[in-house]
């Protein structure tokens, strides 16, 4: 049986291998227009969220785009594509790259992906979805970041599976 290092690193020779720097850059586009802000590294590489104990990270990571479904590249793929700068690949999607630090506060209307926000009034809110986006309004008015973010992962995640039933 093969160990989870070579499987995984089996997977990622093959998503690196199928991304081109296109691709990389309508994907950094698109997380930027999700989330009002490009992504840093730690957006992109689990191990270094959970380092810096930002788990919220991982689970926005992992979910993927939330209309699409389609993954986010990983940080290294990032940046085996752009010369070893994952900086490099923002500034090339006509974005600036975030600096290091915490990220400022933003409204809960610019932290919510805008497909979810622009959906909701059109589709209806099924109980699940109404629920999550209470407690990203509730975790934003606390000032509770992972919790917003944890939210907010939710939105996604009912979002995709009301979508689903449309």
């Amino acid at each position: 049986m093969a160990s989870s290092a070579s499987v995984a690193e089996e997977v990622q020779k093959r998503s690196s291998a199928t991304l081109t720097r296109t691709h990389i850059i309508e994907r950094i586009q698109r997380w930027d227009e999700l989330y009002g802000a490009p992504p840093g590294t730690a957006d992109w590489a689990p191990a270094l969220a959970r380092w810096r104990r930002q788990e919220w990270r991982i689970d926005r990571y992992r979910a993927g785009d939330p209309v699409s479904g389609e993954p986010w590249p990983s940080t290294n793929t990032v940046k085996r594509r752009f010369d070893g700068s994952f900086d490099e690949a923002v500034r090339a999607a006509g974005l600036t790259p975030r600096r290091p630090g915490p990220a400022p506060r933003r409204s809960v209307e610019a932290d919510a992906p805008a497909v979810v926000v622009s959906q909701l009034s059109a589709v209806g809110t099924p109980e699940a979805l109404a629920e999550a986006v209470r407690r990203v309004a509730l975790s934003r008015a606390t000032g509770q970041r992972g919790a917003l973010d944890a939210a907010l992962a939710d939105v996604a995640r009912e979002a995709l599976r009301w979508r689903a039933r449309l």
